[in-house]
C-alpha cells in the first residue's frame, strides 16, 4: 500500500466511527517496502475531555484504529505498523498544547489472533503493544513510577 492509500484509509478509518474523536489535520504516513508503516494523526478533543473511564478512552481513540489495523493485515506484505495518535492536553503548567496520548504497535502475529470485526479497544491495547503517553489514559504510569 502507498502512503496515499494508508493515508485514506486512516481519514475513512476515523470519519467511518461515529464515536471516535474527529481528525485534526491529515495523517501521516511513512511506509517502507509496504512491510512497515508508521501513522501519525492527530485528534480533536475527545467527548468528556482526558478521560473519565476507561472505556470512553477505548471508544474513542482506540478502537478506531481497528478499521486501520484491518485494511493494513489484508496486504500479505504488510508485517507490521504504529500508530501514535496526539491531541489536545493541558501541561501541569495549565497550558494548553497538543501531546502524544499513545503509540501502538502491532505486527501480523499479533494480528492473526485478533477478530478485527469483534474486538475492542481494550483488546487491541491487550494484544497489541500500546505505550500510554498522557495521563489519563488506561494503563498510563508516571515517568520514573515503579512498573
Amino acid at each position: 500500500m502507498s502512503n496515499d492509500a494508508v493515508a485514506q484509509v486512516v481519514r475513512d478509518a476515523i470519519a467511518g466511527d461515529h464515536d471516535a474523536a474527529p481528525l485534526n489535520g491529515l495523517p501521516a504516513v511513512d511506509c517502507t517496502g509496504e512491510r512497515n508503516c508508521t501513522i501519525a494523526y492527530t485528534v480533536q478533543q475527545p467527548k468528556g475531555g482526558l478521560w473519565a473511564k476507561e472505556g470512553v478512552a477505548d471508544l474513542q481513540l482506540v478502537e478506531p484504529t481497528r478499521q486501520i489495523w484491518e485494511a493494513l493485515f489484508t496486504d500479505p506484505q504488510f508485517q507490521s505498523g504504529t500508530i501514535r495518535v496526539r491531541g489536545p492536553v493541558t501541561t501541569i503548567g495549565g497550558k494548553a498544547e497538543t501531546g502524544v496520548y499513545y503509540l501502538l504497535t502491532c505486527d501480523r502475529d499479533t494480528a492473526s489472533h485478533i477478530d478485527w470485526n469483534n474486538v475492542d479497544g481494550k483488546g487491541i491495547r491487550t494484544l497489541c503493544d500500546y505505550q500510554a503517553q498522557t495521563q489519563g489514559l488506561p494503563g498510563y504510569t508516571r515517568p520514573g513510577a515503579a512498573r
